[in-house]
């Protein structure tokens, strides 16, 4: 049974992927991977990544989990074995956010992440939408980053989103502001006004 209502499959997950992470995330997320592989969830906004793919890129993500998502606005989203839930990397904001509760079932988890009402109050994607219809949906290896940085001063608006290489941006929004843990359950998460 499918996780997600609309999903663009760009390739199967790889099996090097089952090989090294199947123990750490379990039989829910394998069987994800093995239905959809790698793409598009819906309207682009979240693409499940391969973790292999992503770390040999040089994408940012913690040590501590293993990548599942990466977001149209350079967001890292993993799950953390040791506490079954999902984080978050929201280094437009240089925040981290726990974006799950701990013991809920994971297929439902993993289903919530293609409602698209929790992906914009959860994760904050209402500028996505507006961005991808001026510039169209990033590729897997792109995303939308604001122009300035926000961490420079730049104004949170879509206006100011442009598109480029995800990783690149993650590495720059690193240098720039180093994410601090903002929110320990997804009803803390408070969207960030436009200004």
């Amino acid at each position: 049974m499918p996780f997600f209502d609309t999903f663009q499959t760009v390739a199967p997950m790889p099996q090097a992927v089952f090989d090294r992470y199947g123990d750490q995330v379990g039989p829910e997320i394998s069987a994800m991977w093995r239905e959809h592989g790698v793409g598009f969830v819906d309207d682009g906004f979240l693409k499940v990544i391969d973790p292999i793919w992503f770390e040999d890129e040089g994408f940012v993500f913690l040590r501590s989990g293993v990548p599942i998502f990466l977001t149209a606005l350079c967001d890292t989203i993993m799950y953390i074995p040791e506490t079954g839930t999902f984080t978050a990397m929201k280094l437009r904001f240089g925040a981290m956010d726990i974006v799950t509760e701990p013991g809920e079932p994971l297929t439902e988890v993993l289903r919530r992440f293609g409602d698209r009402g929790y992906r914009e109050q959860v994760l904050e994607s209402r500028h996505f939408t507006q961005a991808a219809a001026v510039h169209g949906v990033p590729d897997l290896d792109e995303g939308f980053n604001y122009v300035p940085m926000l961490a420079l001063g730049g104004p949170h608006r879509a206006a100011n989103l442009d598109r480029g290489h995800a990783a690149v941006s993650q590495s720059l929004l690193l240098q720039v502001d180093t994410p601090e843990l903002r929110a320990y359950s997804p009803s803390m998460v408070e969207p960030r006004p436009d200004n």
